[in-house]
């Protein structure tokens, strides 16, 4: 039943934290929303070694942790501890990585390789969507991440989503993380961020992309009427209707070595229109 799963955990740092050791662990997190944090009960999570999804036998599926905008998000902190989710097989229509849609998280010091597809949008190799703050620290994703018929994908993240927000301070920060994995989409494809959207009045936004690298190949349907995509950022927009949001934005020490086909085609970001 759900929430029945029970994780060991450890005190660390003020926080407790359940920790993933085993396949098992990890599939039961992916299946469980009460284990996925909530407003006012964030989570923390941590990996205590290798988990290797090929090795689960039992009756559950791989599920992206936090999957649906309105009802099931990850909320809290998710620290890899420097070890590899190797065997990921996500595939469904949309909001698809190990994460699909997270609330003010944390994910650091974590790798992930096999395989994420979507045939709807939002697709990244770590995280579908993000709404609200977000860091992304340290992470790598070996994973292809197909979604040729999908917008919104990334090798890191497919979109990072500054808009629509309360009152309050917010930050989007990916910092050296790499991307190893091709990535294929329709439209705002990048192979660290599908998209980046700051178009709030708020003016307590920040975006900071910085040291991170793409060694994939990133391609985007050239069929289609509008074809943004990038080696880094497929596109990024602030501000709305000419108006400035309040956004403060900075790219640093990123490197695309991948290449990128498309309509149009840029380092950091490029832009097809009819």
């Amino acid at each position: 039943a759900a929430g029945a799963y029970e994780f060991t955990t450890v005190e660390k740092d003020g926080k407790t934290w359940s920790q993933i050791s085993t396949a098992e662990d990890l599939v039961n997190l992916m299946n469980d929303p009460t284990k996925w944090g909530s407003k006012s009960a964030f989570v923390n999570y941590v990996l205590t070694t290798d988990i290797d999804l090929s090795t689960y036998t039992g009756p559950l599926k791989q599920h992206p942790i936090g999957n649906q905008p309105d009802t099931e998000r990850f909320r809290g902190t998710f620290d890899g501890a420097g070890f590899e989710i190797s065997g990921l097989d996500m595939s469904r229509e949309g909001f698809v990585g190990l994460f699909g849609y997270v609330v003010n998280a944390e994910i650091k010091d974590l790798t992930v390789s096999g395989q994420v597809s979507a045939t709807g949008n939002y697709a990244g190799g770590i995280v579908g969507v993000s709404f609200g703050s977000v860091t992304i620290d340290n992470c790598v994703n070996k994973c292809t991440v197909s979604a040729p018929n999908s917008n919104y994908v990334g090798g890191i993240i497919g979109f990072a989503n500054l808009s629509g927000l309360p009152s309050g301070t917010y930050a989007v920060v990916i910092r050296d993380s790499v991307n190893e994995g091709d990535v294929i989409g329709k439209s705002m494809v990048g192979g660290i961020a599908g998209r980046f959207e700051c178009t709030s009045a708020n003016k307590n936004l920040s975006a900071t992309f910085e040291g991170c690298t793409n060694n994939g190949d990133v391609a985007a349907d050239a069929s289609a009427e509008h074809v943004y995509v990038g080696g880094i950022i497929g596109i990024s927009t602030v501000g709305a209707s000419g108006k400035t949001a309040g956004c403060a934005t900075q790219i640093s020490g990123c490197v695309n070595n991948g290449a990128v086909s498309g309509n149009a085609v840029g380092e950091y970001f490029a832009y097809t229109g009819g």
